[in-house]
């Protein structure tokens, strides 16, 4: 159970770390600082604003969620599930461009590594 405190949205004064995704706050960057008390402990975080839309996001997606996550483990601006599709994606692209090459350059190969053009897997 979270105990607020203040809750502002400031503009930076000094650079401040995102407690989501771990990356700066710049100077002049508006965004969110909390101070509270969680689970009986003081806490004072801040977070960009893309990244405290993604936490609200989280929340609402985990209805069992207290709310809480491990600091900076999130890309800024995205929810544990948003960037992990986002790596699936561009596992799955890295894997068709993978797939393309081999298919374009399988005769190129197959004429090199084998003068005669057969496949073997004997050594020779």
């Amino acid at each position: 159970m979270a105990t607020e405190l203040s809750y502002t949205q400031p503009k930076a004064r000094k650079i401040h770390k995102c407690v989501w995704c771990g990356e700066p706050i710049l100077i002049g960057e508006q965004h969110h600082k909390w101070v509270g008390i969680f689970e009986g402990d003081f806490n004072n975080w801040r977070m960009h604003d893309e990244c405290f839309e993604a936490a609200d996001r989280e929340r609402s997606e985990d209805y069992h969620s207290d709310g809480s996550f491990e600091p900076h483990e999130h890309k800024r601006g995205m929810t544990i599930e948003e960037r992990m599709e986002e790596e699936q994606k561009a596992e799955k692209e890295a894997e068709a461009e993978y797939e393309d090459m081999m298919e374009e350059h399988y005769e190129e190969v197959k004429q090199t590594c084998y003068e005669d053009g057969t496949w073997s897997d004997e050594e020779g």
